[in-house]
């Protein structure tokens, strides 16, 4: 059965959201009794042309909104979670809110998703008198390799409208207005999300003049560290600052190595077909995506694992291993960079094509 492990939104995404919160903290625990008017998002917006998959379901985001209580003359927080549901019969996203507000309110609005790839994450608000200037955020336990894509909210924006989106703009006043449909309901608004991750786009093939003699089915295919010390768990610390264009001033990756960590070396498969996917001339055939803290470019390798047949449909040669360095090709990749990787299964031989190169192929990148 095969498995494509390819699920995230890629690229700068556009949220519209409706609605209202619920009382919370920053840890990803759920909330309890839900206070004031639910907050829905009606639609995702992705502006990259690169990378159009779709969101997968279950897809989860963590809002954290810190406001000023006039009543109480102090400063509170909540948060919350909305997970996407898939679509309706309109062809609509849908999700399913966890997130509250009350009318009259001014929130700063903060958080990320998915909210599974981080074990623990404490959002700090900076205050200044009954205003937020902006926030550090620490996610704890991060899943360095994945096949998603971890991505923070920068930007909010009036309305349903995306356009209406301000890069650095967090705050967020809940206020009521008429729908011809809804009737009553809270102002929508619209986040602005980026990313922490950078992203390798792998197609592969086989040579033509091989394939003639040999039929290759892949099986899968893993990112591995060289490095033994690159542990599979990392701590983001990330700070930001309102009112920025660029509001993400400054971004730390630390390995997660406290008392409960996971300190074996990182690695992630993002392709599995348990049968093998049989290789064409065509590349096309083989389109996968993996994702990963730009930290640990210069460490990464690949490894693929596949069979080999002969032509009459005979396995010669089961679960062979091909392990190709991306370092050079990874060189210089920032978050938010996807970078295209073509590889081709072609044996070693020059002029003579010896038993031992037919049978176990080497992979090329090009």
């Amino acid at each position: 059965m095969k498995k494509r492990y390819i699920q995230s939104a890629w690229l700068t995404g556009l949220l519209i959201i409706w609605g209202s919160l619920l009382t919370g903290c920053s840890e990803q625990s759920e909330p309890d009794v839900p206070q004031g008017e639910q907050l829905q998002i009606r639609s995702l917006t992705r502006n990259s042309s690169e990378d159009q998959t779709e969101l997968a379901k279950g897809t989860s985001i963590l809002m954290y909104l810190a406001y000023w209580d006039n009543a109480e003359s102090t400063t509170k927080s909540s948060s919350g979670f909305v997970t996407y549901s898939g679509k309706n019969n309109e062809n609509k996203d849908v999700w399913n809110s966890g997130v509250y507000v009350d009318v009259g309110n001014t929130y700063y609005i903060y958080g990320f998703m998915p909210s599974d790839m981080v074990k623990e994450s404490v959002i700090t608000p900076a205050w200044s008198g009954n205003t937020v200037t902006g926030a550090t955020m620490e996610l704890k336990g991060v899943n360095a390799l994945s096949v998603k894509d971890l991505c923070v909210i920068i930007g909010i924006g009036d309305g349903d409208d995306p356009a209406n989106v301000v890069r650095g703009k967090f705050s967020y006043t809940a206020e009521t207005e008429e729908d011809p449909v809804e009737g009553t309901r809270i102002k929508g608004i619209s986040l602005l999300m980026d990313h922490l991750c950078a992203a390798a786009n792998f197609k592969i093939k086989i040579d033509p003049n091989y394939n003639k003699l040999r039929t290759i089915k892949l099986k899968s295919m893993k990112f591995v560290c060289t490095s033994q010390i690159m542990y599979s768990k990392a701590n983001v610390k990330i700070t930001l600052i309102n009112g920025q264009t660029n509001p993400i001033s400054i971004i730390t990756t630390e390995q997660d190595n406290g008392q409960d960590a996971d300190t074996s070396p990182a690695e992630q498969t993002f392709f599995e077909d348990t049968d093998g996917m049989e290789l064409k001339e065509d590349e096309s055939i083989i389109d996968v995506t993996g994702y990963f803290l730009p930290a640990y470019a210069s460490t990464l390798s690949i490894v693929s694992t596949y069979d080999v047949y002969d032509k009459q449909g005979n396995k010669i040669r089961e679960n062979c291993e091909a392990t190709n360095s991306l370092a050079s090709m990874l060189n210089g990749i920032q978050r938010g960079q996807k970078r295209p990787i073509e590889l081709t299964v072609n044996p070693t031989y020059l002029y003579v094509l010896s038993e031992p190169d037919l049978d176990n192929p080497t992979i090329v990148t090009e």
